[in-house]
């Protein structure tokens, strides 16, 4: 399955991470917006509306892929709750947010992929995700 998530984030990384491209955060209540800043091959610096500057890691992303195939999160039919929360974080937030030191970063990974269709995301509340595979 490793060999299958990094074909896809090879894929995709280029357009994941260029630098000026805004995204929006998946709550359609609460969304807001973010920027890509900074990027090279294992990582992806974005900065918030609130001006801070989060680094993610490729290996977030692969987690955040992994979490939702062998979970079976494998469509619309079938959708993970995104629980993006520090006080009640859900499996895919804890996923990926455990790789550098409790930042919570699913809400900035989801949208990125969605942009490729790799993923899916409902921004209603529950707030939900899948992988279109």
């Amino acid at each position: 399955m490793t060999t299958l998530i990094e074909c896809i984030l090879t894929s995709v990384w280029k357009a994941l991470s260029e630098v000026g491209k805004t995204y929006d955060t998946p709550d359609l209540q609460n969304g807001s917006q973010f920027i890509v800043c900074d990027a090279d091959i294992n990582s992806i610096t974005i900065k918030t509306t609130g001006g801070a500057h989060i680094s993610i890691d490729r290996a977030q992303f692969h987690e955040a892929l992994k979490y939702l195939i062998e979970n079976g999160h494998l469509g619309a039919g079938d959708p993970c709750k995104i629980e993006a929360s520090r006080s009640k974080p859900g499996h895919l937030n804890r996923a990926t947010s455990s790789l550098r030191s409790g930042t919570v970063v699913i809400s900035y990974i989801l949208p990125m992929l969605a942009s490729t269709e790799i993923v899916g995301i409902d921004g209603k509340r529950p707030n939900t995700t899948w992988i279109n595979l």
